[in-house]
């Protein structure tokens, strides 16, 4: 394989089939551009499994106990969820959040993250395999999520209903 050349090419052929994926991941399943817009809260709490313990034995959590994590740290800039492939959802986010919330995390749910973040010269996040958006329940973008005391806020907007 190696001496007639097929090794090489069939390095390079997964060489390319895995920048393509790293540069243009799969969309997201079943998430769909908003046409009403909705706001909703999620309770991001947790119900400890079993009792945790440290290093010395010591239990510091003990099984049942039920634990939010937005007691320790909070939300630090809005997530901003968005199909990155739908200029009208580009250019809302540019005008919308870049000028008022610089900090903002844009999480692509399609799209190239890499196109977006030389265009933007901003750090641009993939959702990969829908992660967070199962995790938050959304179901159509634009979504935003801030924090509301110890909750998440999550919108849903019709950019339609924005202008």
């Amino acid at each position: 394989l190696e001496k007639d050349g097929s090794l090489a090419r069939h390095q390079e052929n997964i060489l390319k089939r895995a920048t393509d994926a790293i540069r243009l991941p799969q969309p997201v399943a079943n998430i769909t551009k908003a046409i009403t817009s909705r706001t909703f809260y999620y309770d991001p709490s947790l119900v400890v499994p079993y009792n945790l313990k440290d290093h010395k034995g010591r239990i510091f959590q003990k099984a049942g106990t039920r634990f939010n994590p937005l007691t320790l740290r909070s939300l630090s800039s809005p997530l901003i969820f968005i199909n990155g492939e739908d200029e009208a959802q580009t250019s809302w986010v540019e005008i919308a959040y870049f000028k008022t919330n610089p900090y903002s995390k844009v999480i692509l749910t399609s799209g190239s993250p890499f196109a977006l973040m030389e265009k933007w010269k901003h750090p641009v996040y993939f959702d990969q395999g829908g992660k967070l958006t199962k995790k938050l329940k959304i179901k159509h973008v634009p979504a935003v999520v801030v924090q509301e005391g110890l909750k998440l806020k999550v919108s849903e907007i019709a950019l339609e209903d924005t202008q």
